[in-house]
């Protein structure tokens, strides 16, 4: 899978790794013309207000993979029991550098940085713009924000770390009532340890596997797991965190094993994730769509959404290098997944 961004392309190595390997190899790549063209079905694909933008990704490929083979094995499991996300690795070298500083002045820099573009952030501090995202300069001013270590990390792992804000007083409401989205985090001797749980029974389960079956079942693709075989995960659990933390890189166990098929010059690329250069389809062939689905009147008089501060994020991410394409994307499906259903009421009272 590749896209235009050179950012998230992994094309190159992926032939280099499947050559060595002497399997089949096919590239697919992918355009903000093809998202625009897939984006009117994902209400139907998914059946709910499902936010993870890799599912353009996920039902491409797997309408690809269909055309050659009914059933496939996929990856899931293996970042979520093994340490493979940046964020379990980065977020503990970041707190530890930075937890001494006052929460008050964290804070105040915090805003800066979160609210700074990447280019004044990047100029400022070397004189250099070269491989500074905005995404990671609005990461770490979040982490800065944070009260601890806990708060850093789902701050990280969530769209909007208040959600509140975006929301009108009937639903707040609403949301005041329904249980706590997250499991009770367990005991585990290490912080990290209970981070891994919260991840492994909440976005692993409602996100990564409900994302894989929608998209390949709506095309007749079945998938299998194997790195969620019971005996797997019984043994990732058991083994200590330096077997999967080392040399400040995730998912070592795995790493070593690796070496035995594949080279380290090769092996220790940079992780890209199932990502999509989002943030810039949104400011390009996706940015009709959007700006139908979050007109202000349309929004207000549905009742849901503050269209002030859907309208803030919406102008703040396209006029500037601010990248708000998470938030935005919750938002855009909420919205889809509201007309295709309103549609739906409309051609069955008809």
């Amino acid at each position: 899978m590749a896209s235009g961004d050179p950012y998230l392309d992994e094309s190159a190595v992926a032939a280099d790794v499947a050559q060595r390997l002497g399997t089949n190899h096919t590239t697919l790549r992918v355009t903000g013309e093809d998202a625009l063209d897939l984006v009117p079905r994902l209400p139907e694909v998914y059946d709910e207000p499902f936010a993870d933008a890799s599912q353009i990704p996920t039902l491409l490929i797997s309408r690809l993979a269909r055309e050659h083979v009914k059933v496939c094995l996929t990856g899931d499991g293996g970042d979520e029991i093994f340490y493979g996300y940046n964020r379990h690795v980065k977020l503990a070298q970041i707190w530890n550098r930075v937890s001494s500083v006052p929460l008050s002045t964290r804070k105040r820099v915090g805003r800066i940085l979160e609210r700074a573009s990447a280019r004044t952030y990047a100029w400022a501090l070397c004189g250099n713009v070269t491989g500074v995202r905005a995404d990671h300069v609005r990461k770490l001013g979040l982490v800065l924000q944070s009260d601890d270590l806990e708060s850093a990390y789902v701050a990280l792992a969530t769209f909007w770390p208040d959600p509140v804000p975006v929301l009108t007083a009937n639903a707040r409401d609403a949301i005041s009532h329904a249980s706590p989205w997250r499991a009770p985090l367990p005991m585990l001797p290490e912080l990290l340890d209970r981070l891994l749980w919260l991840e492994t029974t909440t976005s692993l389960p409602d996100d990564m596997l409900v994302k894989v079956d929608r998209a390949a079942m709506s095309v007749g693709l079945e998938t299998r797991v194997p790195l969620l075989d019971a005996r797997v995960v019984e043994f990732a659990w058991s083994l200590d965190t330096s077997l999967k933390i080392r040399g400040g890189k995730g998912k070592w166990i795995l790493r070593e094993l690796r070496k035995k098929y594949i080279p380290e010059s090769i092996g220790s690329a940079r992780k890209q994730g199932f990502s999509i250069p989002l943030d810039q389809w949104l400011r390009g062939p996706l940015k009709d769509w959007a700006e139908a689905l979050l007109d202000p009147a349309k929004i207000d008089q549905e009742g849901f959404l503050d269209s002030r501060q859907i309208a803030a994020t919406w102008k703040s991410h396209i006029v500037s290098d601010a990248n708000h394409h998470g938030r935005l994307w919750a938002v855009l499906m909420f919205e889809s997944w509201l007309d295709a259903n309103r549609r739906s009421n409309i051609r069955d009272y008809e």
